[in-house]
This record gives structure tokens, C-alpha cells and sequence, in this order.
């Protein structure tokens, strides 16, 4: 009983020699890990404010944006025809929407629809801009004459 005993501590005795010696021998590699650790943290720290004060900054640049397009047409007939003014007219300024309100030219605006003729069905329809107002919501004023 006493030769188990004795064989038994000598195996955890070694045992734990051998840990002891693994450790120091590996103790320069924790060591080098864990200061990568830490400093990669302290990167990601910086990193994260940095994005944060960026996305703060263009929180508070964010251009305006047109966001819908609203027109009123004047025109003396029929309230099909009007209908299908308006259609047309918005067909040709749907890109409009989207755009950052800097990037829209008003005179350029004026120039495509003042004066403008428009056929709906077997009539033509003159158009005549009356107001543009460019702002997130673009307004338009139209007046409508048929052409003989």
C-alpha cells in the first residue's frame, strides 16, 4: 500500500513540476497575446468613436431631399383632360423625387414646361407655368389653353 502511495505522489509531484515548467515556458507567448488583446481593444475603442463622431457629423449634413411632387393644373374643360395634363406634366418631372434640392435647377424647370405643348387624345393642350416652388415638396402651378 505504501509502494502505490508513494508511486501515486511521485506521478503528482511530477505532474505538477511539469505544469509549472509548461507555464514558464509559454509565459512569454501569453504574455505577447495578451498585450495584442489589449491593444487591439484600445483600436477598436478609437475605431468606434470615430465612426460615431462621423455619423453624428453627417446626421447634421444630411442635404434635403425632394421627397414628393404636388401640381395644380388650371385648366377650363373637361376634368379628363386635366387629369391627363397632370399625368403627363408629372411623367416628365418623376425623376425629380429623390434628388438633393441643391442639384434642381428652376429655371431649367421653367424652360421644359413654360410654353410646352401637350396632345391628349386628338387635342393640344398649351401649357404655361404660373409658380415653381422648390423645397422637400416640389409645388407647381400650370395653366392649361387648348390650341386650335
Amino acid at each position: 500500500m505504501k509502494a502505490k502511495g508513494f508511486f501515486f505522489a511521485a506521478f503528482m509531484l511530477g505532474f505538477f513540476f511539469g505544469l509549472c515548467f509548461m507555464t514558464l515556458l509559454n509565459m512569454n507567448t501569453i504574455e505577447g497575446l495578451n498585450r495584442t488583446k489589449s491593444q487591439l481593444s484600445d483600436q477598436l475603442i478609437d475605431r468606434e468613436i470615430k465612426l460615431e463622431k462621423l455619423n453624428e457629423s453627417l446626421q447634421k449634413q444630411q442635404a434635403a431631399v425632394v421627397k414628393d411632387l404636388t401640381l395644380k393644373v388650371t385648366f377650363d374643360g373637361n376634368h379628363l383632360v386635366k387629369e391627363e395634363i397632370e399625368k403627363t406634366v408629372r411623367f416628365y418631372l418623376v425623376d425629380l423625387v429623390g434628388k438633393e434640392i441643391i442639384d434642381i435647377d428652376g429655371e431649367m424647370l421653367y424652360k421644359i414646361l413654360n410654353s410646352r405643348i401637350v396632345e391628349v387624345g386628338d387635342k393640344r393642350i398649351k401649357i404655361s407655368v404660373n409658380y415653381i416652388i422648390i423645397y422637400e415638396i416640389i409645388d407647381i402651378g400650370i395653366s392649361a389653353k387648348l390650341v386650335e
